[in-house]
């Protein structure tokens, strides 16, 4: 009976009773003004979880300030007034987190690519000297296939040799180059841990 007896009240009413500290008054206000609130919020942040929490903030609102409530002439115009403006806080809020999440990005991603960029440097000089520590043969053959994108068959006719002497040359460059520069490594990721 208590329930149709609030149900039938006016908001003012239930304003009133809710000053007193009544909740099922606060209860009545909510079921009639919730899902309103919810659709209204929805429209501007166009998230049903953060909608619900707006929803939800301004229904706390309503209760902390319950006993000051008595002069409010429209509570769905001060509802949607308090849901417009607790959206657009809402928005500012993420707009600042993520502008702020955006410029550390930025700032890890350019130190990151500094730091990257040392090492990348260090490893072409590394892999520049051993280069240069191949017989001259090997070198030359060695940077036909990489840095020119030359075929095996391409750099045979080039330099009037086999393909098959092409291929062991280039092997045994790859095999020098793999046991050194796995040392080499080791000295550049130990200084780069250091710095």
């Amino acid at each position: 009976m208590d329930k149709i007896r609030v149900a039938l009240q006016t908001d003012a009413e239930l304003l009133g009773e809710m000053a007193a500290g009544t909740t099922s008054a606060f209860e009545e206000l909510m079921r009639r003004h919730e899902p309103r609130i919810f659709q209204f919020a929805l429209k501007i942040v166009k998230s049903p979880e953060l909608a619900q929490e707006i929803s939800q903030d301004v229904f706390l609102k309503i209760w902390e300030k319950r006993a000051s409530l008595n002069a409010i002439e429209s509570l769905p115009a001060w509802l949607f007034s308090l849901a417009k403006n607790q959206s657009l806080n809402s928005l500012r809020e993420i707009a600042r987190r993520y502008a702020h999440e955006e410029k550390y990005a930025a700032a890890q991603e350019e130190s990151l690519d500094g730091e990257a960029e040392v090492q990348y440097n260090d490893l072409k000089r590394i892999a520049a000297a051993l280069i240069d520590q191949l017989s001259p043969q090997r070198r030359v053959i060695y940077r036909m296939k990489v840095e020119q994108g030359l075929t095996t068959v391409e750099i045979a006719a080039k330099l009037n040799l086999s393909p098959s002497t092409v291929r062991s040359q280039l092997a045994k460059s790859y095999q020098l180059l793999r046991a050194n520069v796995s040392d080499q490594l080791c000295v550049v990721i130990l200084l780069s841990l250091l710095r």
